[in-house]
């Protein structure tokens, strides 16, 4: 499920930005920057609506009806027997909770820049999760709030030209870009030789 983020997940956002900021893949931010910058954020995060928990016997002990999923130690033959007999009538009682802290596995920031401009930035998925259309939706998510807010270009500086190009971006100059933009290339460790390529996304008005 794709929102927006919550101040409570900074810490989360920071810890996979700066994952493959050692990489060198993305600029890294510090705890500050993203507390500043928290309402900029979606995120995808891995939500389930209820958590079924045990009040009795085994408190607090996750449970999934597959085998899968936050707690994978019991099989359906286990489960069938578990609530089949008295033995385990301790365990038959449960509530319905929300989860306390929903996994993020991925994160993308639109930073406003001009009343006709937006950057998209800070996207980012989690490794075990890509290839599974999740930073598309993220990229998605940015545009139409774009759109909803009035900006007529989106721009990103990635090195994933191939990912961009089958969303619409087109390849442009760097020098067409705000000078402002480039006061957080300094942090960057391969400045002033970045091979970033500076893409350009143009929002089509709505049809009447």
């Amino acid at each position: 499920m794709i929102r927006k983020a919550y101040i409570k997940e900074a810490h989360a956002i920071r810890d996979i930005i700066n994952n493959f900021a050692k990489k060198d893949l993305l600029l890294p931010l510090s705890l500050s920057e993203i507390y500043e910058h928290i309402r900029d954020f979606f995120v995808f995060v891995n939500e389930t609506p209820m958590n079924l928990r045990f009040t009795k016997g085994h408190a607090n002990r996750p449970f999934c009806h597959s085998g899968e999923g936050r707690n994978s130690g019991f099989t359906d033959e286990t489960q069938t027997s578990m609530f089949s007999t008295k033995r385990h009538e301790d365990l038959q009682q449960f509530t319905n909770e929300p989860l306390d802290d929903p996994q993020i596995i991925g994160v993308c920031a639109l930073n406003i820049i001009w009343e006709d401009l937006a950057e998209i930035r800070s996207l980012a998925v989690n490794e075990a999760h890509q290839r599974k259309g999740i930073g598309t939706n993220l990229v998605n998510a940015c545009i139409k709030e774009a759109s909803d807010l009035g900006v007529k270009k989106v721009f990103c500086l990635t090195y994933r030209k191939d990912f961009f190009s089958l969303l619409g971006f087109n390849e442009i100059d760097k020098s067409q870009l705000p000078h402002k933009i480039w006061a957080d290339c300094l942090k960057c460790s391969k400045f002033p030789d970045c091979s970033e390529i500076a893409m350009i996304y143009e929002i089509q008005p709505p049809l009447k």
